[in-house]
């Protein structure tokens, strides 16, 4: 009988996969700076049909002398206002419905807090290669997701506050019109600016919340500043809850140091959390 023919360990094609997988992120985030390009191509595609993100919304972002200073200005209402759709613990409650602030997950379900800066690459780059498997989960009531816009990027932003009045009008849209919460928040990763730019200007983030469908009175309360607070607030108390930059994740409450760059490796250990009823490890 002839012998078998030596085959490579788990280890060794989890870190082929690893090293595969890391290649592949490597060379989407060389091309992170076309802001015509979406999260994923094939996500760009439905979210753009979806939610009607044209070309002439993101095809002058980041030139100079085409931002008006007074079009980035900081919408503040002076007031610390919590939206009704946050979690007591904070962040956006996702209902199974997709709906912000809907119907609850079914007991047992893996709380899931995703922590994001609307300016950050690496965000977009989250959501491209985990954005379908949370929708997912979350519809099927696996998970129960929170979602934390927050500002650590405005440094990056030339002045403009871009991840501050990004992350402002996501709480606005949220709270007035939350069926939409979803779509606009994706949207605003498929126009992402780069960094060192003032970003989006506050007319193209109303455009985009247009959109994706929002009701004119949530954009219109945009410009009200409302939760501009709130955002420095949970920005300030994600510091205290061990974030240290984004994208963050808890599972359970528990930071997640597994692959969240490979394809299907967090959908996986959430499944494997449910199961075992314990945070996985790296």
């Amino acid at each position: 009988m002839a012998a078998k023919k030596p085959t490579k360990s788990s280890r060794e094609r989890a870190e082929a996969a690893r090293r595969a997988s890391e290649a592949n992120l490597q060379r989407q985030l060389k091309r992170q700076r076309n802001v015509t390009i979406g999260i994923v191509a094939g996500v760009v595609a439905v979210v753009a049909a979806a939610v009607g993100i044209t070309w002439y919304l993101i095809s002058g972002v980041g030139t100079e002398g085409q931002l008006a200073e007074a079009d980035v200005v900081v919408y503040d209402s002076g007031e610390l206002v919590t939206p009704s759709v946050v979690s007591e613990g904070g962040g956006i409650r996702v209902g199974q419905d997709g709906i912000a602030g809907g119907s609850p997950a079914p007991e047992g379900a893996v709380r899931v807090d995703l922590y994001e800066d609307l300016l950050c690459p690496a965000c977009r780059a989250f959501e491209g290669v985990n954005g379908e498997d949370l929708a997912r989960l979350r519809a099927e009531g696996a998970i129960e997701l929170y979602v934390h816009p927050i500002a650590i990027l405005d440094r990056l932003s030339d002045g403009g506050f871009y991840s501050t009045r990004a992350a402002a009008a996501v709480y606005t849209i949220a709270e007035y019109s939350p069926e939409h919460f979803e779509a606009f928040f994706t949207a605003l990763y498929v126009a992402q600016p780069p960094e060192f730019t003032k970003g989006l200007t506050n007319t193209e983030i109303a455009e985009i919340a247009a959109a994706a469908g929002a009701s004119q009175d949530a954009i219109d309360k945009i410009a009200e500043g409302e939760f501009t607070r709130y955002v420095a607030a949970a920005t300030e108390q994600s510091s205290i809850d061990g974030v240290r930059g984004t994208p963050t994740v808890f599972l359970n409450e528990v930071t997640y140091e597994g692959g969240w760059n490979i394809p299907g490796q967090l959908a996986s250990d959430i499944g494997l959390l449910a199961t075992a009823g314990a945070a996985p490890q790296e």
